[in-house]
């Protein structure tokens, strides 16, 4: 069947497309419901990943022997 304008007319009796599957649409619910978490840990092991370095540079200037004085 044919719609006004020229195109097909789409079924809604038939199933959708695989991209609109129940199954995408849960995919797509899951990462939203998960994207806080995973930027909340994502800021974590930045700060993580910041003071790692951090402790590396205060261990190498506690490497360092500075000459005793008087």
């Amino acid at each position: 069947m044919c719609s006004l304008f020229g195109g097909e007319h789409h079924d809604i009796s038939t199933p959708a497309p695989a991209e609109h599957s129940g199954e995408h649409l849960r995919t797509i619910l899951i990462r939203s419901e998960l994207m806080p978490e995973v930027a909340a840990l994502t800021r974590f092991l930045k700060k993580e990943i910041q003071l790692s370095h951090l402790r590396h540079r205060v261990s190498a200037l506690n490497d360092i022997h500075l000459p005793k004085c008087c």
